[in-house]
């Protein structure tokens, strides 16, 4: 908001303006009488019908004038030009209070509109061609500026400035086996914004990814030698992938997770394959107590 000096300064500019306005009018007033004075002393005497015309007119010249002088002096009294000590004192209060009255809890938008009538003469936009940036200047009542960086939606992510450093960020977030939702976390955190500069979703990342070729991750599906996902080895083995999960948790398989995504990954060979049946194979309903060298698997060199 304005400082206090500036606030204090607009004021009294205005003063000065409406007291010039009020001299003005009184000059012309006083100008007006001495005019009807001059013709009614000018006409002669002897035209008595002129002459109380005129002289009607002067005396009505003289109330309209005196009037104004009351006006003006009434005017003055509460509005003199230069601001009192305690006038000065009230405004630079006031300039102090009116960010907590921005802020209040029960300060609505309309208040607010009303407060930036207030004191904001006008805006100024500049816009950058093929940019999502702008530049506000904001004229301040009494001629204070300043100015305000902006970022504005644009039609497509190619006309953001930022447009190569954003998607080199996506893709490597991808690479290191991000998921879309926290791809959008991250870029939200980073500041980035869409081209409507907004925050990202979990779904507008992944239609980005999806037109980007970056749909599915690497992380999941790059394997080593006997190594499984587990979906395909609980298909593999004929049990629910919940008791394979719960295997893996125990440790009764061996089994690494994806860093990112936590997506786990059995290691079986043939010897493992054939253990795990023989578990599989006294599955029963309820809790099962497996023989002790069936639930410890066999260590990846």
């Amino acid at each position: 908001m304005l400082p206090a000096h500036q606030a204090i300064n607009d004021e009294i500019r205005e003063r000065q303006r409406l007291d010039q306005g009020w001299k003005q009018r009184v000059e012309r007033a006083r100008y007006e009488t001495g005019r009807a004075e001059r013709q009614y002393k000018a006409v002669d005497p002897e035209n008595r019908l002129v002459s109380r015309t005129l002289e009607q007119q002067w005396e009505e010249s003289l109330r309209s004038c005196q009037r104004l002088q009351d006006d003006y002096d009434r005017f003055m009294a509460t509005h003199p030009p230069q601001l009192s000590t305690d006038e000065r004192a009230r405004i630079t209060a006031l300039s102090q209070t009116i960010p907590e009255l921005w802020n209040a809890p029960g300060t609505t938008n309309a208040d607010r509109k009303k407060i930036i009538r207030c004191v904001v003469d006008h805006i100024v936009v500049h816009v950058t061609a093929d940019s999502n940036q702008a530049q506000a200047e904001i004229y301040w009542q009494g001629g204070f500026l300043s100015r305000v960086q902006l970022q504005r939606s644009v039609r497509s992510y190619q006309e953001m400035e930022n447009y190569e450093q954003f998607w080199e960020r996506v893709t490597e977030l991808r690479k290191a086996g991000y998921s879309a939702a926290r791809i959008a976390t991250t870029l939200n955190s980073e500041k980035f914004v869409t081209a409507k500069n907004k925050s990202f979703s979990s779904g507008q990342m992944m239609s980005l990814l999806a037109r980007k070729g970056l749909g599915s991750l690497q992380e999941a599906t790059d394997l080593a030698a006997n190594e499984w996902k587990l979906s395909d080895l609980a298909r593999e083995l004929g049990i629910s992938t919940e008791t394979l999960r719960g295997w893996a948790k125990h440790g009764w398989v061996e089994n690494r997770q994806t860093p990112t995504q936590r997506f786990w990954i059995l290691c079986a060979d043939e010897p493992e394959l054939k253990r795990l049946r023989r578990m599989v194979a006294i599955v029963r309903p309820g809790r099962v107590r497996y023989p002790k060298d069936l639930t410890t698997p066999k260590r990846k060199n």
